[in-house]
C-alpha cells in the first residue's frame, strides 16, 4: 500500500504543478495585454483640426482639466500630446483669443488618439468701391482679432482678378476686416467688422474710405496700387 500512497502523493504534486503553472501563465497574459504604460496612467494625442477636418491647426492653445488646467500650443502638424492621464479630462482649445470648440469631455483609461473638430472656417472676402460697386483689385485685406493694429493680425491677402480674396481657418467670431489700398498699409480704404459663422462663406467689403471713383459704365473695375 505504501508505494502506492507515494505514487498517488506525487501525482497530487504533479498536477498541482501543471495548475499553478497555468495560472502563472494566463496571469502573464492578462498583465501584458493591458492598455498603456502598465502604471495606470496614459497618453492624450489631440490633432486639432479645421470645421471640414481638412487642416490640422498649429498654434492653437489646447486646454485640458484633470484636476487642473494643462496648457499646450499645437505644433505644424496640429499636434498636442499629454502623457501621464487617467480619469476625466475636459478639452477646451482657444485660436486667437476665442474658443473654437465645444468643450468636451472624456475618460482617459487607454492611450487615446483624438482629432478635435473646430469652429474654424474657411471664407471668400469680395472687396467692391462705394460709388459703383466695382470690384478692387489689389486690395489689400488684413483681419484682425480685435482692432486693427498688427498685435491683433490673424492674416492678410491681397485680391486677385475677379476682387475676391479667401482666407482658411479663421475662428468663429465677430473679427475686423481692414482694407489697404495696394499690398503696403499704407492708405486704409475700408474697415468693417463682420461675424464669420459658417464654413465656406462669402463676404463683401464696402471700400468707403479715400474711395475711388469709377467713370466708366463699361468695365466695373478698379485698381488698388499702393
Amino acid at each position: 500500500m505504501i508505494p502506492l500512497r507515494r505514487t498517488q502523493v506525487n501525482h497530487a504534486i504533479g498536477v498541482f504543478k501543471v495548475v499553478l503553472l497555468a495560472f502563472s501563465l494566463l496571469a502573464f497574459i492578462s498583465f501584458t495585454a493591458m492598455p498603456g504604460n502598465g502604471d495606470g496612467v496614459y497618453n492624450l494625442n489631440l490633432r486639432i483640426m479645421d470645421w471640414d477636418l481638412a487642416d490640422a491647426v498649429s498654434n492653437a492653445q489646447v486646454f485640458i482639466n484633470n484636476g487642473t488646467d494643462y496648457v499646450k500650443v499645437s505644433d505644424e502638424n496640429g499636434w498636442a500630446n499629454y502623457t501621464g492621464l487617467s480619469g476625466l479630462v475636459t478639452v477646451k482649445v482657444k485660436y486667437y483669443g476665442f474658443w473654437v470648440n465645444g468643450t468636451f469631455s472624456l475618460t482617459v483609461s487607454q492611450d487615446t488618439v483624438i482629432n478635435v473638430r473646430c469652429n474654424l472656417y474657411d471664407v471668400t472676402v469680395k472687396v467692391v468701391e462705394a460709388m459703383r460697386s466695382a470690384y478692387l483689385v489689389g486690395a489689400n485685406v488684413t483681419v484682425f482679432n480685435a482692432t486693427s493694429s498688427p498685435a491683433n493680425k490673424i492674416e492678410s491677402g491681397v485680391t486677385g482678378n475677379s476682387g475676391t480674396v479667401m482666407f482658411k481657418n479663421l475662428p468663429n467670431a465677430t473679427l475686423t476686416f481692414t482694407q489697404y489700398s495696394g499690398f503696403f498699409y499704407s492708405i486704409i480704404i475700408g474697415n468693417e467688422t463682420r461675424l464669420v459663422s459658417s464654413d465656406n462663406s462669402k463676404l463683401t467689403l464696402v471700400s468707403n474710405q479715400n474711395s475711388l471713383t469709377v467713370n466708366t459704365n463699361s468695365l466695373l473695375i478698379a485698381l488698388c496700387n499702393s
